[in-house]
């Protein structure tokens, strides 16, 4: 049986959590959100958003009466952790993530350039 490399890393619930940070660094996400687009339960989400905002992997703020959460890009494994979801889950992971919020819009979605032939650089955007 051959063990996935990002399986091996991290739990499902890591994955689909950093999939969806990653896949959308400049955004945030609160709570729930994150709990409907990672399709996995409230507490397990909310014990894996602490601990990455506790690490200084995420960022947590208080908007209103919801807490969200946002990557860290002043982390300083951030660059890596970027590669890392993108290399073991694969960059479609992360442009699914990036495009959750126009799924119901879309009827196609294409990977293309750089990033489709596997040669995207420090210049390119990866979502």
């Amino acid at each position: 049986m051959t063990t996935n490399i990002g399986d091996a890393l991290f739990t499902k619930v890591q994955q689909k959590v950093l999939t969806l940070f990653f896949g959308q660094p400049d955004r945030s996400f609160y709570l729930s959100e994150v709990v409907r687009l990672a399709t996995m339960g409230t507490s397990v989400v909310s014990r894996e958003l602490s601990k990455l905002a506790d690490a200084g992997l995420l960022i947590k703020s208080k908007q209103g009466n919801q807490n969200h959460y946002q990557a860290n890009k002043a982390s300083p494994i951030f660059n890596e952790l970027f590669n890392i979801v993108k290399k073991t889950f694969g960059i479609s992971g992360l442009l699914k993530a990036a495009i959750v919020p126009l799924a119901a819009q879309l009827e196609q979605a294409f990977i293309y350039g750089s990033v489709a032939k596997g040669e995207e650089h420090a210049g390119t955007t990866p979502y």
